[in-house]
């Protein structure tokens, strides 16, 4: 049965004092968020677990555009932190690593005047990668994780 046919069926039996005005409306309603042919797809954890995989993925938004990997994150963070309390562990979680991962670059930056800084700054490329998809895949099943080698310039509010 199709969505108009299942509405004319409800409002015959609105019509017909089978539904009251409050149950028609209720029952249309639902008829309406749930739209045939898609399954209705829930979460656990809803939205608040989109932003938080995606506060830690958008660090990957630097590939695309300089300086985004250190902006985006931050942006998300801050605009959503009000809306979904959750994301403001996970926020300052990658903002402590994006600052700290900066500090690594400089100085392995610096130490690559003598050549000890190169192996360095490949081991960084690696966990800039390889941090931000653990975070993510952690987020997602509901837990914060601590991005190793951080230091934490943001501590958290107790």
């Amino acid at each position: 049965m199709s969505l108009s046919d299942e509405i004319e069926r409800l409002q015959h039996l609105h019509e017909s004092g089978a539904l009251s005005d409050e149950e028609f409306a209720q029952a249309k309603a639902n008829l309406l968020n749930n739209k045939p042919g898609f399954p209705d797809f829930q979460v656990p954890g809803g939205a608040a677990k989109w932003w938080v995989v995606g506060l830690h993925l958008s660090q990957f938004a630097g590939y695309l555009a300089p300086l985004a990997g250190f902006v985006v994150p931050i942006v998300i963070w801050q605009v959503t932190k009000e809306s979904y309390p959750e994301i403001d562990e996970h926020g300052r979680t990658v903002a402590n690593w994006i600052i700290s991962h900066l500090l690594y670059i400089l100085v392995s930056a610096l130490l690559a005047i003598v050549g000890v800084g190169i192996p360095l700054l490949i081991v960084l490329a690696i966990l800039g990668i390889v941090f931000p998809l653990i975070g993510a895949v952690r987020a997602a099943e509901g837990t914060c994780w601590k991005y190793p080698l951080t230091i934490e310039f943001l501590a958290p509010n107790n």
